[in-house]
């Protein structure tokens, strides 16, 4: 639909009307499973008609709750329908705080802290229990790149540790594939690791460092897991990505995505109703923060864009539980933290 009209058009007024008359009319949208998914352009529409179509704008987004302690390169996950916070920095200094949010009462409370202070780090949920791996540590935000790597059991209310990764890591990704756990990105200790997958297996408690390299070396990059693909994409190495790149485990091959239609990275992201959500992040060549909501559905393969969060944020916290997504903390390029949740209703 892109197609420049000739000159001669111009000058026939009924003839483009009943072109843009026809071209209206050929556009169809599937609403197939739920009402909110994301919203099709012509473009994608006619590539796959059976993407999603919600119509968001500013009312799908509400202010819910505010966090206890304002944070941004923190990390959460969702467990048994709470949500799990943790660590993260809080103007310059970096914390050691765990706190658990349920949606359904929005009441907090304060589980078992951290081992140690902790910020750019990965975290996932595997069998009922959190796993926490390597970041930053130090109490001032950047004093060194941790190798450690951490489990937290709801039931008992504790951390353990548990074997150390090859090498120091942070401003990376973790997701769980089939009863393992899969990093990617980040930064690490040595230039010839920043490309290296790990995957760790709790039945042995071991690492692996074997398998094929993450083609594009990024750090504060969006890394989640799909039917049992890993999914790869934007961050940043010394300029921002626009770059998806999907692993398969089986093969131990990498491919070729679509690139994000922005680059960005320090996004958030969650997983809702078979579709990527990335929001907001920053440009840091331009020191820009952005409001942006872009979309990758997975059955289409396609990135769509939608309306924008209600806020800039840069290095946010996000997830996706009972049907929503939720945004929290996040700052700015001043260091200014931010305590704001936010929920988005599809």
């Amino acid at each position: 639909m892109s197609k420049k009209f000739p000159v001669y058009f111009v000058l026939h007024v009924c003839t483009m009307l009943v072109w843009l008359s026809a071209c209206a009319e050929s556009v169809s949208v599937l609403n197939a499973e739920t009402p909110s998914a994301v919203p099709a352009t012509m473009a994608t529409t006619q590539q796959s008609p059976s993407i999603l179509v919600p119509t968001p704008t500013l009312e799908n987004w509400a202010k819910v709750s505010e966090m206890p302690i304002p944070r941004f390169e923190a990390n959460a996950v969702t467990l048994n329908g709470k949500i799990y916070v943790a660590g993260g920095i809080t103007a310059r200094n970096s914390l050691k705080s765990f706190e658990s949010f349920d949606p359904a009462t929005d009441t907090w409370a304060e589980p078992a802290p951290l081992p140690e202070f902790r910020n750019h780090h990965g975290m996932a949920v595997l069998d009922g229990k959190i796993y926490l791996s390597g970041g930053n540590f130090g109490e001032f935000s950047f004093d060194g790149l941790a190798r450690t790597f951490w489990v937290y059991t709801p039931e008992t209310d504790r951390w353990e540790s548990l074997a150390d990764m090859p090498s120091g890591r942070s401003s990376h990704g973790m997701a769980e594939i089939d009863g393992k756990l899969y990093v990617a990105g980040g930064m690490t200790t040595r230039a010839d690791e920043a490309t290296e997958l790990w995957v760790y297996d709790p039945k042995t408690n071991t690492w692996d460092a074997s398998r094929a390299h993450l083609p594009t070396a990024r750090d504060h990059l969006v890394v989640a897991s799909y039917k049992g693909k890993l999914y790869v994409a934007g961050g940043r190495y010394s300029t921002n990505l626009k770059k998806l790149e999907i692993y398969d485990p089986v093969t131990d091959t990498w491919t070729q995505g679509p690139d994000m239609p922005t680059a960005r990275s320090g996004m958030g992201f969650a997983i809702l109703s078979g579709q990527l959500h990335t929001l907001a992040g920053e440009d840091v060549d331009t020191r820009h923060i952005y409001m942006k909501h872009e979309v990758f559905d997975f059955a289409s393969q396609l990135w769509i864009k939608l309306p924008d969060i209600p806020h800039p944020l840069n290095a946010p916290i996000a997830v996706a539980t009972n049907g929503y997504i939720y945004i929290m903390g996040g700052g700015g390029f001043s260091g200014v933290p931010y305590k704001d949740v936010w929920r988005f209703t599809p």
